[in-house]
């Protein structure tokens, strides 16, 4: 927060996006992004350039795990901004290469970072995600 209590324009995208995931609302979740930009979340392996490939990559985690995104921080400075968080999920589906269907009804948690930049507009042009795929994978065991 700043001096007057006013948080960052971008910690408040981020955390934007992540109450929208919890509701599936996929257009919100994809209006803070850049129509041109660079996204990783190397947990999955995952590369995204537009919107479009990031709501792609999203679609099997909001119809496939019920989840709640606690915000453990989120700040932000100059054209930056981080968010730490926790998924609390429960598994509805299969996620195929993720969890079988011997999983459904299981809980996991997932503790991870957010980092995105702003371009001019205040619309994230590059953004990395990133958890830990082996402590997820542990919890079905």
């Amino acid at each position: 927060m700043s001096e007057t209590g006013e948080q960052h324009y971008g910690a408040v995208a981020l955390r934007h996006q992540y109450q929208a995931m919890t509701v599936g609302d996929m257009t919100q979740v994809v209006r803070h992004f850049a129509a041109d930009l660079f996204y990783e979340e190397p947990s999955l392996g995952v590369v995204a350039h537009s919107p479009g490939e990031i709501a792609k990559g999203y679609e099997p985690w909001l119809t496939c795990v019920r989840f709640t995104f606690p915000v453990l921080d989120a700040f932000g400075a100059g054209a930056r901004a981080a968010l730490r968080w926790e998924m609390h999920g429960t598994v509805l589906r299969e996620m195929p290469g993720l969890v079988t269907p011997d999983h459904i009804g299981s809980t996991f948690v997932i503790i991870g970072a957010t980092t995105a930049q702003f371009n001019d507009e205040r619309l994230i042009d590059r953004c990395g995600c990133y958890w830990d795929l082996g402590s997820f994978s542990a919890q079905f065991r």
